[in-house]
């Protein structure tokens, strides 16, 4: 029976054949779990009621669709594509949304499988690198139940694609990045913002040139001018100060201590498991490639978070999770970045454990058929201007 666990053990540690089986099997757990039946109505408490602008946006086209807010016109490049695609082929729209939503998140993958292979991780922080993006319910298990949320989608996608561009240093992943995160949500001002100014005072290994500064600005200015078109046609209000003003107003008007607390405590849903993962782990020390890309995901990470926390409780509201989770390829970047080889020997039912305890944190109230956490729902909190 002790020879039979060792080879349990050796065969789950040094088989990448076993480690690819188990994300596989997280695969089918996620997607077979779904609770599908929610992402079909739009209403005031939908967990994803952006996508019904986004999908008036498609199915407006070739004109510019007028019941929706500003914020969401000025990203409307994708669902309008989405629109013609529509127009010219015959097919629904919701159709054409749900396939290039499985169609990113399966970019996503070939990206991560691409990182893992740089970092050279070992098998069991390869197991944790994609099971803690599988697992996470505001990621596969959210936008494969709401694909008009493909926008979001999109800017999470090219969060990898600027990692990747980090890791191989070719110029035309940070092109395709910085193109799809400023056509997908006004962070990817911040993100630009961010790089202008890691150029001039941090970038002592040359991530980046004076020409790849021209061109993102150029593609800044070219993606502006569209989005500019765009909502001049629809007459829509001006950006609202409560998205990053809301914060202040509900300080001085709307003050409640234990609301707040939630409200800050509401993103460790999404990203409490990378943080408990990080500090079970040891620390490597730190090379000057690695404290640089620290310091540039990391301001990243900062501001795509800070973008949420400043709407505040009434124009975030619940949605903080989800907004929060589009920095998720920076912070699991960081993590990954700064740890050690994970050399103990763990034996091989302590790592099942771990898999079924992140299978349960995936176990959304929403989104999931397995209702186990049904009675932990924090509907009060569900704002969906963002």
């Amino acid at each position: 029976m002790l020879l039979m666990n060792r080879k349990m053990n050796k065969n789950f540690y040094n088989d990448d054949n076993s480690i690819n089986l188990a994300i596989f099997f997280s695969f089918l757990i996620v997607i077979f779990t779904n609770d599908y039946s929610v992402g079909s109505v739009f209403t005031n408490n939908s967990a994803a009621r952006s996508g019904e602008f986004y999908l008036n946006i498609s199915n407006s086209f070739p004109y510019a669709s007028e019941n929706i807010n500003y914020h969401h016109a000025q990203r409307f490049l994708f669902p309008y594509l989405i629109g013609f695609l529509s127009r010219i082929s015959d097919i629904d729209t919701t159709i054409i949304f749900s396939f290039f939503s499985y169609l990113v998140l399966f970019l996503i993958f070939l990206i991560k499988i691409k990182i893992s292979q740089i970092l050279n991780l070992n098998t069991v922080n390869k197991l944790f690198f994609f099971l803690l993006f599988i697992f996470n319910p505001y990621i596969l298990r959210y936008f494969t139940i709401y694909p008009t949320m493909l926008v979001d989608l999109v800017f999470l996608l090219s969060g990898y694609v600027f990692i990747f561009y980090l890791l191989n240093k070719k110029s035309i992943f940070l092109y395709i990045s910085i193109f799809l995160a400023v056509s997908t949500r006004q962070t990817g001002i911040l993100i630009l913002s961010i790089i202008i100014f890691y150029y001039f005072f941090f970038d002592r290994d040359k991530k980046f040139s004076l020409k790849n500064l021209l061109i993102i600005f150029f593609i800044f200015l070219f993606l502006t001018f569209l989005s500019i078109k765009y909502t001049s046609y629809g007459g829509y209000e001006i950006f609202p100060s409560s998205a990053y003003m809301g914060i202040i107003i509900y300080l001085r008007k709307n003050f409640i201590f234990h609301e707040l607390i939630t409200f800050i405590l509401l993103p460790f849903i999404s990203i409490a498991p990378v943080i408990i993962f990080y500090f079970i782990n040891n620390i490597k020390k730190k090379n000057l490639h690695t404290k640089n890309d620290l310091i540039l995901t990391t301001l990243i990470a900062i501001f795509i978070c800070a973008q949420p926390f400043l709407g505040g409780p009434n124009w975030t509201g619940k949605n903080i999770v989800r907004l929060v989770t589009l920095s998720y390829p920076f912070i699991i970047y960081s993590v990954f970045l700064t740890i050690e080889e994970n050399k103990k020997k763990n034996n091989f039912f302590l790592i099942s454990l771990i898999i079924i305890t992140l299978s349960l944190w995936s176990f959304h109230p929403t989104f999931s058929k397995i209702k186990i956490f049904k009675n932990l729902s924090l509907k009060s909190f569900l704002v969906y201007k963002d």
